[in-house]
């Protein structure tokens, strides 16, 4: 009996995602980088993330991911995320490079490309390569749609292990000033399809209050987002799996 798994790039969110069911195909500002990047070209000059994820409590399922971004014309936006997954003697690595840029009033487009690597100390390392693309529609000034592609191109680590493809559609609509809902569909390659949905209310100028839940596998979200100043936010999470429990979660983020 043979056993295969599936390994890809959707392992890395902000807090503020992760607090909202993980919905991230619809996320504006420098948070984008972390989902889908088409959002990043709202950043007016330069952002910069670091989020950390802990997953069921456990320090060997450590997640840590550092972006930034920078305004490079009018309408075009470079981005750089680099993250980490794992403990030394088996650790998952990846390096995005993307670029997102303003096609119209309404319709934003971005590209990244990826390196994928899985480095196990007893058997070494293997290097994959691949893209993404993304798309933000402004339908109104309450509904935005979002698509992202991951790795269309599936392809063998080893006879045992795909590095598979992750296929996301969504949609944020602001119901008021204060709320907002986000919900997405994901499809990773070898695996059911997730149904993501995630709420944002704000109590105060300063401090925002999120909630929200996945199918697959089944959690429930809850996160809270403070606005130190006009330019940096810490947004702190947590999710509750079924059967393996919490998973705690941070970013800090800036952006002018």
């Amino acid at each position: 009996m043979s056993i295969s798994a599936q390994q890809h790039t959707d392992l890395y969110y902000s807090g503020g995602s992760i607090g909202q069911g993980f919905t991230n195909t619809t996320g504006l500002g420098i948070e984008s980088l972390l989902g889908n990047q088409t959002g990043l070209s709202t950043i007016n000059d330069f952002g910069a993330i670091i989020s950390s994820e802990q997953r069921f409590g456990l320090s060997d399922l450590n997640i840590i991911s550092f972006g930034m971004a920078k305004r490079i014309d009018e309408h075009g936006v470079l981005g750089l995320m680099v993250g980490s997954f794992g403990v030394d003697a088996l650790k998952q690595q990846t390096v995005v490079i993307n670029y997102s840029r303003e096609l119209t009033e309404i319709w934003d487009l971005s590209i990244a490309f990826d390196v994928f690597r899985v480095d196990a100390s007893e058997f070494g390392a293997i290097n994959k390569f691949s893209f993404q693309l993304g798309s933000l529609i402004q339908i109104s000034d309450e509904l935005t749609l979002g698509l992202l592609i991951k790795n269309p191109f599936s392809s063998e680590i080893d006879e045992n292990t795909q590095y598979g493809g992750v296929y996301s559609a969504g949609l944020t609509f602001v119901l008021d000033d204060k709320v907002s809902f986000s919900s997405q569909l994901t499809k990773v390659n070898g695996a059911s399809l997730n149904f993501q949905n995630g709420l944002s209310y704000q109590l105060h100028e300063k401090l925002d209050f999120k909630i929200g839940f996945a199918t697959n596998p089944s959690t429930v979200h809850f996160g809270l987002g403070l606005n130190l100043s006009e330019s940096f936010r810490i947004d702190g999470a947590f999710y509750r799996h079924e059967s393996l429990g919490l998973s705690p979660a941070m970013s800090v983020s800036f952006e002018k």
